[in-house]
């Protein structure tokens, strides 16, 4: 009986082991297919479902993602960003209610992730390019209509993120993940 109980919670640790590299393979292969889109991402919208669904595990997926970014982009600065964005984006949700909210909660988050993109990422590129303070805030000012971009990108596609959300929810009770 003892060691069913081991063989069980083995296959259950397995079985969310494999769910979290399809999920951070999953956000790999939404950025790849929205790349032809400047500035336009699926990704915020999918760590944000991960995130109500998954909780504290959906940092595994996350740096899954991250992981295999360094591999197809190694350039230190993305790397790095790449560390903390994420974390704040899941950080920031995970102040919210563990439940589904309406779309425009997940537009909003998203809206002005995108638009704060280009700040949150400005000290790495400080760091690695030694710019100055009155360069970091012209390389934002200069990269702000990419952030713009970013945000109307992240609010048209975070609509979907209540449909992820029950879509991913319906899928962990079939699977019997825990």
């Amino acid at each position: 009986m003892a060691g069913e109980h081991s063989y069980r919670r083995s296959l259950l640790r397995l079985r969310a082991l494999l769910r979290d590299a399809l999920l951070g393979a999953v956000l790999v292969f939404g950025k790849e297919m929205l790349a032809f889109l400047p500035n336009v991402e699926i990704v915020s919208m999918l760590i944000m479902a991960y995130t109500v669904v998954y909780r504290w595990r959906a940092l595994v997926p996350i740096y899954v993602f991250v992981a295999l970014e360094t591999v197809i982009y190694p350039f230190p600065p993305t790397v790095v960003m790449y560390l903390y964005v994420w974390a704040i984006l899941f950080a920031v949700v995970m102040l919210l209610p563990k439940r589904a909210l309406p779309a425009p909660v997940y537009m909003l988050i998203g809206g002005l992730f995108g638009l704060a993109f280009g700040a949150l990422c400005a000290p790495v590129q400080a760091l690695f390019f030694q710019l100055s303070a009155q360069g970091t805030l012209a390389w934002i000012a200069a990269g702000f209509s990419f952030d713009i971009t970013h945000a109307i990108g992240n609010v048209a596609i975070c609509v979907l993120t209540p449909v992820v959300i029950r879509l991913l929810q319906r899928l962990e009770k079939q699977a019997h993940f825990s």
